[in-house]
């Protein structure tokens, strides 16, 4: 059928199907819609152009790679919407064929079906088995969860994951997958070593279908029902349960405040009675994994999901998200599902269960996208997908014996009782977003994820001293119980261990066979202590101890120290496995009583480290790379442009460190009907594991129709693709992939970079730089970095200044800075006045934490208008207080943070969720062991600066503020109220930039704004 002749049936169709649809009470929405195929390039246009609420009248509902087509379902309005845009559609479903065929295969999974199989799951399996309810529907359906464990009555002292299906209801898949899941399990438990372990040392809990009136009304009456099926009057029914939960709820067009639309998030967060119980459920079991499965597409998201704003544990979620998806074989029959955050690799997504487990409970959430076709494909494509998709989920279960994970208990290290406890990795603090993780109040088991390297696991309880455990990970889980020594008590306990092998290979680190000192770091949280000595003991079988006898000088309370001479001295076995884990205990002596004079720390043994890299090309200079092409399709000319090596003119504005990159086409774009590759040299990777490929990379290419690929051979074997981009990388991007199963232990590795071409619309292309080999390889590591001692507890004074003080000599908070605000101030210098919190803040108007005559001085100056205090607003806006505003008015977040040689460049964002802004004040706070700040200067906001202003603060923290304005745009918001407010550019302490490509830590205190 013709597009023209699409358009006139279409139009018929869909008013036969109106009037059928009123006839017999069939919801218009459900009867009007008819299928119709658009090119994939043209669908892209129209999302682009009108934005996620055009999924109401254009809504994919099906796929055609080969063809580059989309199937949608398509309203009268999405009609009128393509039309007037001039794009081509053709009809394949009339609206009464959607309403007369509901063609859901019969041996897909139905409500009944699922609750049947539920309950002989566990009556044939009841010991490890059991269902709960967790909610009630709107018609009166109830939701079921199955916990599958050895103990499965007992709430044990084990991690728990959490496997979630059919958010929406027409994604029949991820129900099936989730069916799989609790079946292949429970059947072959006993049998299967894997299954047997995986069920001993989970708490696995399966919500198979969370929607389940959702998934009746599509059975009965509208396959692409979304909603649950609350009434909400009018006859319009459902709530979105996917944007239903109360973390970023509404914060950023992710979904609708329109009933009528499929995106609808309800009146509240949390309002639906499905998500209700999900959250209830979360609050009573420490998820450390979630799994939620959708459809369709073949991607994994993890937090967050609105646009622009990453986790603090990004590079966690990543490297978690990558090893699953890697193992999930596509539909197309290669493996790795792609990864990212939400807004990444997908759309805007708010209000979602990533997003809720992650800053709630910091549970590793991820949100897995099946299938690349349909929301029903074929049930042969069922089996296929549901048995590739059992890697992914048994890749997490897995965590327990090979994954990166540190578990154990937290107690009263005097009385041995548990104690309720918070805890998270130094690299990776928490903003006032995320909820503080805490362990289990009862047992004081806890459990936390990592990745490949030194963590520092840091460990909070009121009344105790906080603990910093380095946690090594290699190879396997590590269990390490925490015992905390009580505040108001005498106590020591060790707080880091340097290994000191100047006679061994001077790496810091214990090899096997090899003798060390331990130069161990001890403080007191309470009480001063004196006189302080200490031995060392072992039952370990593979450590000698040659000295155990230590002492170290007095310690103030809250004082830290190392050993200043006499140290332990130990020696490790030569035939010690490697990554062993070897405990040791120091029994403390001292002039005071301690409650409890023993604590445990332990050392790893290895010779094998985690070199990043191991191999590397930084491109300082041409290394020579192979350049190849060949024709995309037919016999055309050329190539031109092709690879090349040197400075970019197009595409990047410079290279990602250095001057120099490798791109296709460094002066333009490049060449259509083509596949342009760069062959890096044969790697030999012979005796590492565990390999990794990281890289700079930036690429401009034909969205969805041209690819900017990463390929990867062993041995001179097939290529494989490991990474396949389209559109707009949008900036430089530091990739890590998981290349172990190509790369580990082979004499022979190369790596190709392409760019594939179709035969029209070619862009700036595909650029790389500084690529790196990394791995578990044998020889001496990276010295290893002396830790910073605890910070001295010192009395402080009451009250003082804080992060978030605004020294703007506004003390009595009226709106201005007036004589009285001057008398104020001269009468908290002298002690005449006890002042507030906020008071002693304003009256600082210096910013030393001290309220004296010449801060009274100040204020009178301020209120004259020949100087100002600190706070650079009252001098920028000359009017109003301002307020500390809630998370929901205004998100800061810390942009693009990449290396430029030996300094780093920050973007601060601020992000108004459409409320005007006007001037803003933001402190900062940074990592001093790795950075010293250069320069703080104002970013592009349009249409400019009124003023900016920034000042270092003690506590290496910095203050940047400003104000801006902008003309109100159609829909009444200021053009200037949001975008990068800040760019700042810190200088690598000791080579930090070149030693690793973590990136610094730089987290936001607080954010101010005028409130007039």
């Amino acid at each position: 059928m013709s597009s023209i002749q699409g358009k006139s049936m279409r139009k018929l169709t869909c008013l036969i199907g109106l009037l059928i649809g009123m006839g017999f009470g069939i919801s218009v929405e459900a009867s009007s819609r008819c299928v119709a195929e658009i090119s994939l390039k043209d669908y892209q246009m129209v999302m682009k152009e009108h934005g996620p609420a055009i999924r109401d009248h254009v809504d994919r509902i099906g796929l055609d790679r080969e063809r580059f087509s989309v199937d949608v379902l398509m309203t009268d309005d999405g009609r009128q919407i393509l039309d007037e845009m001039g794009l081509s559609w053709t009809e394949v479903r009339s609206a009464e064929d959607v309403e007369s065929n509901r063609d859901i295969d019969p041996q897909y999974y139905d409500y009944a079906e699922v609750m049947n199989v539920l309950n002989n799951l566990q009556t044939t399996y009841p010991s490890i088995v059991k269902r709960y309810e967790l909610a009630v529907t709107a018609e009166n359906r109830t939701v079921w969860a199955v916990k599958i464990s050895d103990n499965v009555l007992v709430q044990e002292e084990e991690p728990e994951v959490l496997v979630l299906g059919l958010h929406e209801a027409r994604e029949i898949m991820s129900t099936e997958i989730a069916m799989d899941m609790a079946i292949y399990l429970a059947e072959n438990y006993g049998s299967n070593p894997d299954v047997t372990n995986w069920v001993n040392s989970w708490q696995i809990w399966i919500v198979p279908m969370l929607n389940p009136d959702g998934s009746a009304y599509c059975w009965s009456t509208d396959q692409y029902w979304i909603k649950n099926r609350r009434e909400l009057g009018g006859d319009v029914f459902g709530v979105a349960l996917g944007h239903n939960y109360d973390v970023d709820w509404g914060a950023c067009f992710g979904s609708s405040s329109d009933p009528n639309s499929s995106g609808y998030r309800g009146t509240a967060p949390g309002s639906e009675p499905e998500i209700q119980g999900i959250m209830t459920l979360a609050q009573n079991h420490a998820f450390t994994a979630v799994i939620s499965y959708h459809s369709f597409n073949e991607l994994i998201m993890y937090p967050y999901g609105c646009w622009g704003e990453s986790a603090p544990e990004a590079g966690i979620l990543s490297s978690f998200a990558g090893s699953m998806g890697a193992v999930i074989q596509r539909e197309d029959g290669g493996y790795g599902y792609d990864s990212g955050a939400w807004w990444q690799i997908l759309y805007n997504n708010d209000g979602n269960e990533t997003d809720y487990f992650y800053a709630g409970f910091g549970s590793l959430a991820m949100a897995v996208e099946v299938n690349a076709s349909s929301y029903y494909p074929a049930y042969s494509i069922r089996n296929t997908t549901v048995t590739r998709n059992r890697a992914g989920w048994q890749n997490v279960l897995d965590l327990y014996e090979t994954g990166p994970i540190v578990q154990g208990t937290i107690t009263d290290a005097c009385t041995g009782q548990p104690v309720q406890a918070t805890y998270y990795f130094e690299e990776y603090p928490l903003t006032p977003k995320e909820s503080p993780r805490q362990n289990n109040p009862v047992t004081g088991f806890y459990t936390a994820v990592g990745h490949a390297g030194t963590l520092n696991l840091i460990v909070e309880a009121d009344g105790y001293l906080s603990r910093r455990v380095p946690v090594l990970f290699g190879t396997g889980p590590i269990t390490y119980d925490i015992g905390l020594l009580p505040t108001d008590e005498p106590g020591l306990a060790v707080w880091a261990v340097v290994i000191e092998d100047q006679a061994g290979d001077n790496d810091g680190q214990l090899d096997p066979g090899e003798t060390a000192y331990l130069n161990m770091a001890i403080w007191a949280p309470g009480a001063p202590v004196s006189g302080i000595t200490g031995i060392l003991s072992t039952t370990d079988p593979y450590i000698t101890i040659t000295d155990n006898s230590a002492a170290w000088v007095d310690l103030p309370s809250g004082g830290g120290a190392y050993c200043p001479a006499n140290r332990f001295r130990v020696t490790a076995a030569a035939g010690t496995p490697e990554y062993h884990q070897a405990y040791l205990t120091v029994t403390f002596s001292c002039d005071q009583t301690l409650c409890d004079p023993e604590d445990t720390t332990f050392v790893r043994v290895f010779s094998i480290n985690y070199m990043c890299p191991f191999w590397e090309q930084n491109f300082n200079a041409d290394p020579g790379w192979e350049i190849t092409s060949y024709p995309t399709s037919g016999s055309p000319p050329g190539p031109y442009n092709n690879w090349e090596f040197g400075e970019p003119q197009v595409g990047p504005d410079g290279a990602y460190t250095g001057l120099y990159v490798y791109g296709t086409g460094l002066a333009g774009n490049y060449d259509n009907n083509w596949t342009l590759c760069l062959t890096s040299p044969p790697i030999d990777c012979s005796n590492v594991t565990e390999v990794a490929l990281k890289f700079a990379q930036y690429y401009e290419v034909e969205n969805s129709y041209d690819h900017a690929r990463v390929r990867i051979r062993s041995d001179g074997g097939s290529w494989v693709t490991i990474l396949d981009e389209d559109g707009s990388s949008g900036g430089w991007q530091w990739r890590e992939l998981d290349i172990s199963a190509w790369a580990d232990d082979e004499p022979q590795v190369e790596l190709r970079f392409d760019v594939r071409a179709d035969s029209s619309i070619s862009q700036a292309g595909h650029y790389i730089d500084d690529v790196w080999i990394c791995g578990l390889a044998e020889g001496a590591g990276q010295v290893q970095p002396t830790p910073t001692l605890p910070p001295t507890s010192t009395p402080s004074p009451t009250p003082t200044s804080t992060s978030g003080c605004l020294h703007h000599g506004d003390v009595n908070a009226d709106g201005e800075v007036t004589a009285g605000d001057a008398q104020t101030t001269f009468l908290i210098a002298l002690g005449a006045y006890t002042p507030t919190q906020v008071e002693f803040c304003a009256a600082d108007c210096n910013g030393d934490s001290e309220v004296t005559a010449g801060d009274a001085q100040g204020v009178f100056l301020t209120a004259l208008g020949s100087s100002s205090c600190l706070d650079p607003l009252p001098r920028i806006m000359g009017r109003g207080i301002r307020k500390e505003l809630a998370a929901e008015e205004r998100t800061v977040t810390v942009g693009s943070v990449r290396p430029n040689g030996n300094q780093w460049n920050v973007e601060v964002r601020i992000s108004d969720n459409h409320k005007p802004i006007d001037a803003f004040l933001i402190e900062l706070a940074y990592d001093a062991s790795c950075l010293r700040l250069i320069d703080a200067y104002p970013g592009d906001l349009d249409p400019g600066w009124v003023e900016f202003d920034s000042q270092e603060l003690p506590g290496n923290r910095l203050r940047i503020g400003g104000y801006s304005v902008g003309t109100p745009d159609q829909a009444g918001i200021p053009s200037g109220s949001h975008g990068i407010i800040a760019h700042l550019v810190f200088d690598s302490i000791a080579g930090f930039s070149t030693l690793n490509r973590e990136t610094p830590r730089i987290q936001v205190m607080a954010l101010f704004d005028d409130v007039q």
